[in-house]
């Protein structure tokens, strides 16, 4: 795909995303089905198996790059200290913003709208502050954490598409060294007192080993449950996965590296256990269709492919370790 293609692909992402921008504030109640309904639930599966895609393609991500292709952009660094808390604060942002789908962005088109226009300002404004990807997409996105985490192991590689030169903006950057992302998740496996190192010894290992926890919690929050119970709820979840991950990886030996395969496996296998039916009440809702039961044919079928899809893709990346010699076994 030429760099002529991959601007156009990303200016329709970007007018896509404003025409939603718009929607949601005018017919709201179709635009909310859109994005949580058919939109955002391919996300996942496109950071498993073409994270560089999404990278290139993130209307976030295109608009934060305006700044540097205007030559508007600062020469300045984020020091190593602030890099080294980027992982924290996106995970933090992550654990803030996400519950909050119950409580008003499932539910409230302007609300969901107002959130995308300030994402998209605050990544634009750390463009003007920062080179490259360092103010925003690089650093502080709070998807960026799962970016790393389900874009462990590609299956179709898509080359860089923002950056025509290099500024080094930011240690390790995440789109010229997609094959460095566990690096980011785990520390390098060597002896810590007398054991491998565990996943809970970095921020990224931590939210790996919490991910399934907060995936399960999201899509298991009580319809009755009060507002300021949703947040405690999904993270208690989220606590619960990285105690069991930590006690399993103890108890088997499996390293780092391997957690953190099967950790994103997990993940994903549980959000499209949940999301095929929600996918398929989106598409009855705008087809104007009654909603199919969850034990229908067409949705069996489709969480049977994808959950077949991620085990491969877990089957894959565990034998693209062995085939390297990196260790999987503590």
């Amino acid at each position: 795909m030429t760099r002529s293609l991959w601007t156009a692909a990303q200016a329709v992402s970007v007018l896509v995303a404003v025409a939603l921008v718009g929607l949601l504030v005018v017919a709201p109640a179709p635009a909310l089905t859109i994005v949580w309904d058919l939109l955002i639930p391919v996300v996942p599966l496109l950071l498993l198996l073409a994270p560089g895609v999404w990278r290139n393609l993130c209307p976030v991500s295109v608009v934060s790059q305006l700044p540097l292709v205007g030559r508007m952009g600062s020469n300045g660094r984020l020091s190593p200290e602030a890099q080294r808390r980027a992982p924290v604060i996106a995970i933090g942002l992550l654990a803030v913003i996400v519950p909050l789908r119950h409580v008003v962005f499932n539910e409230s088109g302007p609300a969901l709208a107002a959130l995308t226009l300030g994402v998209l300002a605050v990544a634009a404004g750390g463009a003007f502050a920062m080179p490259g990807k360092s103010g925003w997409c690089a650093t502080f996105c709070p998807v960026l954490p799962v970016e790393r985490l389900y874009g462990q192991s590609a299956w179709i590689e898509a080359p860089h598409a923002h950056c025509s030169t290099c500024t080094a903006c930011i240690q390790a950057c995440h789109d010229l060294g997609p094959g460095r992302t566990l690096e980011r998740l785990t520390t390098p496996e060597r002896e810590v007192g007398g054991a491998r190192e565990r996943v809970l010894a970095t921020p990224m290992g931590a939210f790996a080993a919490a991910f399934p926890g907060f995936v399960l919690g999201y899509y298991t929050v009580p319809e009755t449950l009060a507002a300021y119970l949703v947040h405690p709820w999904v993270l208690g979840f989220a606590v619960a996965s990285a105690a069991l991950v930590a006690v399993a990886q103890r108890v088997s030996g499996v390293g780092t590296r391997g957690v953190v395969r099967w950790t994103a496996a997990l993940a994903g296998g549980l959000y499209y256990w949940f999301a095929v039916p929600v996918m398929a009440g989106g598409i009855s809702e705008l087809a104007g269709a009654a909603p199919l039961p969850g034990s229908a044919g067409p949705i069996v079928a489709a969480r049977a492919v994808l959950l077949g899809v991620i085990g491969a893709w877990l089957l894959v990346a565990t034998r693209r370790d062995a085939g390297t010699g990196r260790a999987i076994h503590a």
